[in-house]
């Protein structure tokens, strides 16, 4: 879902949903560079060819990443 929040844009996957962000292909839901899981894990795919990576956010809002790759 896309819109407005209280002066802000929003993009928002649904109950249970995450997010894909897609680029460079005609083809929808083709081309996933990075998601964002729903339970807040941010990957970013292909990171200039060295394979994918995954954050996630502590409690003050610093990233860090997992002590496991098993969500890679």
């Amino acid at each position: 879902m896309i819109g407005y929040y209280n002066g802000y844009a929003v993009l928002q996957g649904g109950s249970a949903k995450g997010i894909k962000f897609c680029v460079d292909n005609n083809t929808f839901g083709s081309g996933e560079v990075g998601n964002i899981s729903s339970d807040g894990y941010l990957t970013l795919n292909n990171l200039a060819g060295s394979g994918n990576r995954t954050v996630e956010a502590d409690e003050n809002g610093m990233l860090k990443a997992p002590t496991s790759d098993q969500r890679l």
